[in-house]
């Protein structure tokens, strides 16, 4: 159909002094158009900013030789001007044009049906259409070789962009913020909500509760989980990235620690097998990372207070038997990134300690991943630690220790000046945009995500978040994680047991929702975000709440007293109220400890940014269990805690006390004590941790980051001089197992061999035990050649351990690999060596042993550490 176009064309003339005027004059030109086709090849020019077909044909008339023209209507405003008409072709975004009378055309064929909606999360994936011809989208390719390739096509000012978590536009890749998402014991949104109207992610125990189930597969469904909601929440567009932190894989040093509540274990080995499970369940098993885990903090993280300014003096003995070793078993589940931390260890801030970083864990060990900074590590190079001279100076020293990413400001402020400046090799940024890139690769950001598993059916639907299925496994492994240490009360509690009787719930956690929660938590309950602690977890129940439902039919007759007036700061206490309240009762059960919430500075609770003053319980609540137990009725004592409380009173009293290591349950926290104390559930959790008497404290400075210092610390350097209130490992049940070993008393054969025994369940209820793996030497006859004999010696040490569940009246075999690594020893200089002589392999499920003893006759070196 022929349109008449009236043209504005340009028209100079001569003004009286011989100057050229531009004056506009009418012109009208015939252009015939047709909607829905394109006139396809050659284009003679192509303008950008044209606003209309119509303007389009005018363009074309005005251009020497133009005869035809296309015009893009799907918003990209181009018009291409062509001199010959090729076979057009249906496209329903075009409006294409001839200055000369077009042939008729076929109607073009009806609109094809809408395609599905595109999962917000597509937009941040590369090598779409027009931009997947490049060769770095080739799929046949291993990634390795794609990310190489793309970053040898960049530029030095283009490989700064994807260290500030940029883009490249001309290459279609875009923006990727790689963490912004915590994923610690749940998947945390920020500011602290939950992701649909009707329900949050599923909140976990953290890992210092969830490690006492000392159940591997229980720590894998947990990543699983994560990995799963994680996923979800970015294919719906919920969160912008596949990148999430966690696990913290830093050691329970000391009780004091302000970050206990997320650190799995007191014990390395115990440590590190936590956070292999939760990364491989994770990351997932396919060669495209279901998301990206982040270890943290590398490495020896474990003051709060001046954390932004603490300096370590920290041995390579240490450093190698202890601090490092979590971190470096997590590099065999194939962790994606690592994040350094705020400290510095002898005088090197971790972020820019090359040694730590690039000698050792990318060169020695072979980490080829991320490493991110903690938020603000970097500035506190120069800001805190002084090391740097400048901003310049600062982003160098990070990029030179290998830090590629900064939750920061300094690389995006002066990288680009560290560069022109000659401080920074350029090879720094192009490494670090290559690991980066190498990272987005894995997670299948520049494959087609519409073939891959990870972004269709379960993957990106809501059904799959905070399901009944996660819901239940964070119940059980809240119920699996609750060690009960001592049973004077005679637990459990039964309805039968408790009808008639008054029962006392006291406490300054009894009736209080978050303290279960942890800090790091997701949000609780649905609706808008509101402030910290009760306002995202106001549905949740309190202790106080479950007990009085359970009981309502039981004729048991409920009287509650918190005792502490602020709750577990525990500044001000209400003795008369609770003394009324546990002598009118014939049963007490108390609930005390800590609370730990982000930058909670409350008295003596553990949080972030916070530690605790002692290792005694906060504030007055230790003349709250003096009552309790000196009170001649029988008392459960729930502690609630991050890491080791002790309680010196607990053992005072034995007969008439039981002892509950509770930890922060999670989401159903309350229910799972519940389940316990009433017998629904037979406990099976241990102790990740020593309870030390309470004299232990002022033997160990805490800033002393030696683990031999004073009294030592952890079961494996605890002088045995002062005997704990509890051991690591320590956990007891309702009912009784029996073990036997099942390879006599000595181990046979060389390296590797395998110690098993035999455990039967011979009480009166179905449960689950923990057997735990140790070896202890008992003397050592040689070195491998070129290294010395070690001068420190753990007590023992943990290597392997398992839980399996019993019925009444069977048994069940318990199995665990010796091989040359099990029964590694550290020299002085942190190297790690097999050391001939006599050892004894320990199996013990917390109530009994047995041991077997073992000849090393070969020594070998198993590692060397890279010596600063």
């Amino acid at each position: 159909m022929a349109k008449l176009l009236l043209l504005l064309l340009p028209v100079f003339t001569t003004a009286g002094n011989g100057a050229r005027l531009l004056e506009i004059v009418e012109s009208t030109a015939s252009c015939s158009t047709v909607t829905g086709y394109d006139f396809d090849g050659h284009d003679i020019d192509r303008l950008t900013g044209v606003t209309s077909a119509d303007e389009c044909c005018q363009h074309c008339f005005n251009f020497t030789g133009c005869k035809f023209f296309s015009y893009d209507t799907s918003g990209s405003k181009v018009c291409y001007l062509k001199n010959v008409m090729p076979k057009p072709d249906h496209n329903p975004s075009r409006i294409s044009g001839s200055t000369m009378p077009l042939p008729p055309f076929p109607p073009p064929p009806p609109p094809s049906p809408p395609s599905p909606p595109v999962p917000p999360g597509e937009s941040l994936y590369a090598c779409k259409p027009p931009y997947n011809s490049f060769k770095f989208c080739d799929t046949t390719l291993d990634y390795m070789t794609r990310a190489r390739l793309l970053v040898s096509n960049l530029s030095v000012s283009e490989q700064v962009g994807i260290v500030n978590k940029g883009g490249v536009s001309r290459l279609g890749i875009p923006s990727y913020d790689m963490w912004s998402t915590e994923s610690l014991h749940g998947v945390r949104l920020w500011p602290e909500k939950c992701p649909f109207p009707d329900k949050c992610t599923t909140i976990f125990p953290p890992a210092s509760t969830s490690s006492r189930s000392f159940n591997k597969t229980a720590y894998k469904a947990i990543g699983q989980v994560m990995g799963l909601e994680g996923r979800v929440l970015f294919n719906l567009g919920i969160i912008n990235t596949l990148s999430l932190r966690g696990p913290q894989m830093n050691l329970q040093r000391d009780p004091r620690w302000g970050r206990n509540s997320n650190s799995a274990s007191e014990c390395p080995i115990h440590s590190g097998i936590y956070g292999q499970q939760i990364i491989s369940g994770m990351q997932g098993d396919d060669s495209i990372h279901l998301i990206s885990a982040e270890m943290k903090h590398w490495t020896a993280y474990a003051v709060e207070s001046n954390r932004f300014g603490f300096n370590g003096n920290i041995s390579l003995y240490d450093m190698g038997a202890t601090f490092m070793v979590p971190l470096k078993m997590a590099l065999k589940s194939n962790v994606s990134a690592a994040m350094c931390s705020y400290n510095a260890i002898n005088g090197t801030p971790s972020c820019a300690n090359h040694w730590m970083n690039s000698k050792v864990l990318r060169d020695a060990w072979g980490f080829e991943g991320v490493m991110e900074s903690d938020c603000g590590a970097l500035s506190n190079i120069n800001s805190h630690f002084h090391y740097t001279k400048d901003g310049p100076h600062t982003a160098a020293a990070a990029m030179e220790g290998t830090c590629d990413v900064e939750c920061d400001s300094v690389y995006s402020k002066y990288l680009p000046n560290a560069l022109s400046d000659g401080i920074l090799d350029p090879a720094y940024v192009l490494n670090a945009s290559y690991r980066i890139l190498l990272h987005r690769f894995k997670l299948g950001m520049f494959d087609d995500p519409t073939k891959q598993a990870y972004f269709t059916g379960i993957y990106n639907t809501s059904d799959s978040v905070h399901s009944n299925t996660s819901a239940a496994l964070a119940l059980d492994i809240a119920q699996q994680s609750i060690a009960m240490v001592q049973n004077g009360a005679q637990l459990p509690w039964t309805c039968d047991k408790l009808k008639g009787k008054t029962l006392a719930v006291v406490g300054p956690s009894a009736n209080i929702t978050d303290v279960f929660l942890g800090d790091y938590r997701p949000a609780a309950c649905p609706g808008p975000a509101m402030a910290a602690p009760e306002g995202t977890n106001r549905c949740k129940p309190t202790a106080l709440q479950v007990f009085g439902k359970r009981l309502e039919n039981c004729g048991t007759k409920i009287v509650y007293a918190p005792g502490c007036v602020d709750g577990p700061p525990c500044t001000k206490l209400d003795m008369d109220s609770f003394n009324n309240a546990i002598q009118g009762a014939d049963y007490v059960l108390a609930f005390v400890g800590e609370k730990s919430t982000d930058n909670d500075n409350q008295g003596n609770t553990d949080g972030e940014g916070h530690d605790r003053a002692t290792i005694a319980l906060p504030g007055c609540q230790s003349a709250l269990t003096n009552a309790t137990v000196t009170n001649g009725k029988p008392a459960v004592v729930v502690i609630l805690s991050g890491g080791s409380v002790s309680v010196d009173v607990l053992k005072s009293d034995t007969a008439l006390v039981s002892v509950l290591y509770a930890g922060y349950g999670g989401e159903s926290g309350p229910e799972s004590i519940a389940d316990i104390v009433m017998g629904n559930v037979n406990p099976s959790g241990r102790l990740p941790f020593t309870v030390y008497s309470e004299k232990w404290e002022a033997g160990v400075p805490f800033t002393d980051m030696s683990m031999q210092t004073g009294y030592g610390r952890t079961y494996r350097y605890l002088n045995s001089s002062l005997q704990p209130l509890w051991k690591f490992g320590d956990g007891m049940s309702y009912t009784s197992f029996a073990l036997k070993s099942s390879n006599w008393n000595t181990l046979q054969g060389s390296l590797p061999t395998s110690a098993c025994v035999s455990v039967s369940n011979e009480g009166k209820m179905d449960g689950s035990d923990v057997v735990i793996a140790y070896f202890k030497v008992e003397q050592l006859t040689a070195a491998p050649a070129g290294l010395a004999m070690p001068s420190i010696i753990p007590n023992m040490q943990l290597f392997d351990f398992d839980k399996k569940f019993i019925r009444v009246g069977e048994s069940e075999q318990f199995c665990f690999d010796v091989t040359e690594e099990t029964l590694g020893l550290y020299d002085n200089n942190g190297n790690h060596a097999l050391y001939a002589g006599k050892y004894s392999i320990i199996l013990s499920d917390g109530n009994s042993n047995t041991t077997m003893e073992l000849q090393v006759d070969t020594p070998a070196t198993l590692g060397l550490l890279p010596q600063p």
